[in-house]
This record gives C-alpha cells, sequence and structure tokens, in this order.
C-alpha cells in the first residue's frame, strides 16, 4: 500500500513546470490534488500559506506541515452534516480549501 508522501516522493523526481509562479508549491499541489484529491489540498499563495502564515522559503518542509495540517482539520471535523458535490466541494480537501479561502477573503474585506 503507498502513502501520500510515497506518491509525493516518486513525482519529485519529475521538473513540473506546471504555472508561472516563483513558487513551485502551488503548481505541484494542484497536480498532486487533481492525481489525489482525496489526500493532498491545493495550495496557493494567497489564501493556504497566508493562511497558515507561512513564508517563502522551504517549500518540501511547507507542503508537509499544510498536508499535517489539512489532515489535523479533517479528524476534528463531524463531516455527516458536510455534503460533498460535483461543483466546488469535490473531497474533503477542497471543501476545507474552500473554508481557507472564504476565511481569508473575509478578513482581507474586513481589515479596518
Amino acid at each position: 500500500m503507498w502513502g501520500v508522501f510515497d506518491v509525493c516522493d516518486i513525482l519529485r523526481g519529475y521538473d513540473f513546470t506546471i504555472m508561472a509562479s516563483s513558487k513551485k508549491i502551488v503548481g505541484n499541489s494542484k497536480l498532486y490534488h487533481h492525481i489525489l484529491p482525496d489526500l493532498i489540498p491545493p495550495i496557493d499563495g494567497g489564501h493556504t500559506l497566508r493562511f497558515f502564515e507561512y513564508p517563502n522559503d522551504n517549500e518540501p518542509k511547507i507542503f508537509i506541515e499544510v498536508i499535517k495540517k489539512f489532515n489535523f482539520i479533517a479528524n476534528s471535523v463531524n463531516w455527516d452534516d458536510i455534503k460533498q458535490d460535483n461543483n466546488f466541494n469535490t473531497s474533503i480537501p477542497k471543501i476545507i480549501d474552500n473554508a481557507i479561502i472564504g476565511y481569508v477573503k473575509y478578513h482581507k474585506a474586513n481589515i479596518v
């Protein structure tokens, strides 16, 4: 049985240039999320990294820390009342990501 980090180690061997972004973590996490939607969250600099207050260095360590934090959140929620759909809430990591995006957008708009 393969774990999420085994798959990431295999994919890390390829030099993907997914997006025109200075942060490889952004494009690579989105690629990994499409391959393993129930295990890997999509990560972006404007919301996810800001929410967890991560700096712009040491992306491999940040990637692992973000996955651990998403896992902690996922295990802290009663998912019986939360519906997945085929639009935006396609997986538990994506539902958490959507909540983070909403939280960051709300707080950016309401900064006095």
